[in-house]
């Protein structure tokens, strides 16, 4: 089992400090994402081995572009630099229905835009992998990559901010 520590902070000097000491100690990290500023600095900098909750990071959107929080810049960062996006299905349980549509299009789209540079997708926080492969199939996840999530490719994280999970 591998360990895992979810750091949700603002700050990219604690951020970075605290990845290269976890590093050292041979823990693996998740970043939970807030702005494009601070999510490519931490995707440039390798400063984590996932990034969560992108989704719900982005702008308010305008009439004819959804901001997703994720991009084909950051996707190819994200493959080059070996960084996993997470994508959050806890979340969406507490959200009323405009909201769950609204987020459900921007999972949508980052899915695509991740199938298209081949970067790889972490479920985190989902209790059922049966449930959840259906649903990443339902959402656009190419079928080829779903006999990967039995391998270890989804990861499952459960708990809260700043302890130490394992599975």
């Amino acid at each position: 089992m591998e360990k895992i520590v979810l750091i949700d902070s603002n700050s990219l000097n604690e951020v970075r400090t605290k990845f290269i000491e976890l590093s050292k100690k041979g823990v693996k990290t998740a970043v939970s994402a807030k702005d494009a500023e601070f999510n490519r600095k931490i995707i440039e900098g390798k400063y984590c081995d996932y990034l969560t909750d992108i989704e719900y990071s982005g702008k308010n959107e305008r009439l004819d572009q959804r901001d997703s929080g994720l991009n084909n810049v950051l996707c190819k960062l994200a493959l080059k630099n070996n960084i996993a996006i997470g994508i959050n299905i806890s979340k969406l349980l507490n959200l009323n229905k405009e909201q769950k549509a609204f987020y459900l299009s921007r999972i949508i789209q980052n899915i695509k835009l991740c199938r298209k540079n081949k970067t790889r997708i972490v479920l985190v926080n989902s209790k059922d992998k049966e449930n959840m492969r259906a649903l990443l199939l339902t959402l656009g996840m190419a079928t080829d990559n779903i006999p990967a999530l039995k391998c270890g490719v989804c990861v499952w994280v459960l708990g809260e901010p700043g302890k130490i999970y394992t599975f």
